[in-house]
């Protein structure tokens, strides 16, 4: 059975550290994850065991800071007359030390190792223990009575009841702790799991949390034998500790700007002071470039993705392209938009990074630039500064115009492309227009010969086949074209049939088109006069008159 355990150290100090204001030291055991603790034996009550009491994982030890008198280990060596270990906060022992012995603190860890580690709590309760310092160690049930007093005026803690009958109401006592263990352990495992994802997110600064791991000269080793415990000291100090009035915020404000350099070197540069409290001001110049580039380091930061950067001014405006980039008026703008920028980066920074820490410390980029501006600002690195920022505005300039010809050249080739395209354009245009006309003129050509030769027949026809004179044997037919055009003739009742399609196909009426074929047929009785092209009119019935149809083929 595993019991939780929780052990708290409470120190009263003498009547010569009474004057003083009086401070809570406070010493935590945290058992290890170990399951193998003994179970208590039928009838023995509640025995604690060696697993369960003594295998510590982390030994806290918070140290509140008074005013102008921090208390120190060797404080508590000289004034810690009692210790009480409190167990789940309803049961307590007290070490009492002997009179006249000098208290370390390996002595005080190795009395509260005995006490827990001893199999008979009762031998100790009675003083019969080993620890030469600690002259009477017994356990009471922890209540406003006889709790070990905690006010100012030193009150000592009552006389506890018997072990035999503690033990047997902590029988009763861990049956009912044990239902909740799990619980309680899992709440435990949520609580670090959150306080560990909180210092991953927000880190603390390196002079404000301070860990060793044992074996370490000033670290106590509790000799447990095979369950030996790893101690780690966490050394957490209190909102007013030194290291957090260094955490404070910093400020830039731009005071001048100036033309520095000469020729093709010529640029402008910008002065700033820099100040950061607990830190003399400093005198920094930058130039644009080098803030452009400070952005860029910010916004690639990942504990930076949450809040919105400032936007820096435009680095080319239409007074800078008119009147030259070199034009008063344009840098007094950009120095005045440029010292918004810095008050908006001042207070996006500080707000993430002041409560913990030194703002140029916690930031790399802001911190280099810093430095890096604070460098040029010296009168002995200007002139290595200079030519460095002449070096990299050649560079710039360089790139820039190597940008500009090869925009130039892409620009030249891309008119030359669209020029090639028109021509191709128009050549397919003329093309295309020369084919539409040669079309045309076939198909008038066309159209004229089919015209020449219908009249041609048409003559040939009328030579051949006149109309019959008054009183000869003749047939009136009537043509009906699908136009729902008509057109009546006579003809001779020996003509043959063939000489009705060569009418129809050669009259001047809106009938069959010239060259397309067709067929004559009667309404009623329905009948087809092709295929009787031989027959004369009499014999295919068509006398005295009748009416034909002219059917166009489809193909």
């Amino acid at each position: 059975m595993l019991l939780p355990l929780l052990l708290a150290a409470t120190a009263h100090w003498a009547a010569t550290a009474k004057s003083q204001a009086q401070e809570l030291h406070c010493l935590r055991v945290e058992p290890a994850d170990n399951d193998e603790a003994a179970s208590p034996g039928a009838g023995e009550g509640l025995r604690p065991s060696l697993p369960s009491l003594a295998v510590a994982k982390h030994l806290f030890f918070p140290i509140e800071y008074a005013d102008a008198c921090p208390t120190t280990l060797s404080q508590l060596d000289d004034d810690c007359q009692e210790i009480e270990l409190i167990i789940e906060d309803g049961f307590s022992a007290v070490l009492r030390r002997n009179a006249g012995v000098p208290l370390a603190m390996p002595r005080l860890m190795d009395g509260i190792a005995n006490l827990l580690a001893s199999q008979d709590m009762s031998s100790a309760g009675e003083g019969e223990g080993d620890d030469p310092d600690w002259s009477e160690a017994s356990v009471t049930p922890r209540s406003e009575e006889n709790a070990l007093a905690e006010d100012n005026d030193g009150n000592d803690v009552a006389t506890g009841m018997p072990l035999e009958e503690l033990l047997a109401q902590l029988g009763a006592w861990g049956s009912a702790m044990e239902e909740n263990l799990q619980q309680n352990m899992w709440e435990s495992a949520l609580q670090a799991e959150k306080v560990e994802q909180q210092l991953q997110e927000r880190p603390l600064p390196p002079d404000m949390f301070f860990e060793v791991s044992t074996p370490h000269d000033s670290v106590p080793i509790l000799d447990l034998g095979e369950h030996e415990a790893t101690l780690v000291w966490h050394f957490l100090p209190q909102p007013h500790h030194p290291a957090m009035t260094d955490a404070t915020g910093w400020h830039c404000v731009v005071t001048e700007h100036f033309v520095a350099g000469q020729g093709a070197r010529q640029h402008v540069e910008f002065r700033a002071q820099s100040s950061t409290n607990g830190a003399p001001p400093q005198s920094l110049v930058f130039r644009f470039s080098q803030v452009d580039r400070l952005l860029g380091q910010l916004a690639q930061m990942s504990e930076l993705r949450d809040v919105m950067l400032p936007r820096l001014p435009p680095k080319v405006t239409i007074r800078s392209t008119w009147a030259g980039r070199f034009d008063e008026t344009f840098l007094q703008e950009r120095q005045s938009l440029l010292t918004s920028f810095f008050e908006e980066l001042c207070n996006i920074l500080n707000g993430k990074y002041s409560a913990i820490g030194n703002v140029l410390d916690l930031c790399e980029p802001l911190g280099e630039f810093v430095a890096s501006a604070a460098r040029a600002g010296s009168t002995e690195e200007l002139a290595a500064v200079a030519a460095v920022e002449a070096a990299i505005r050649r560079e710039e300039d360089r790139q820039i115009i190597a940008s500009q010809d090869a925009e130039y050249e892409e620009s030249l080739r891309q008119d030359e492309l669209r020029r090639i395209a028109q021509a191709e354009k128009a050549e397919k245009e003329r093309l295309v227009a020369e084919e539409e006309a040669r079309q045309q003129k076939a198909a008038e050509e066309e159209a004229a010969a089919l015209l020449e030769e219908q009249r041609l027949r048409r003559e040939t026809f009328d030579r051949q086949h006149p109309l019959p004179e008054a009183g000869m044997p003749q047939a009136t037919v009537r043509f009906r074209a699908a136009s729902g055009a008509t057109i009546q003739r006579a003809f001779a009742e020996d003509t043959q049939v063939s000489a009705l399609f060569e009418f129809a196909a050669v009259a001047d009426w809106d009938g069959p088109a010239l060259g397309r074929p067709f067929d004559l047929r009667t309404s009623f009785p329905v009948m087809n006069l092709q295929g009787k092209e031989s027959q004369t009119l009499r014999e295919a019935g068509l006398c005295p008159s009748t009416m034909l149809l002219v059917a166009e083929h489809d193909d």
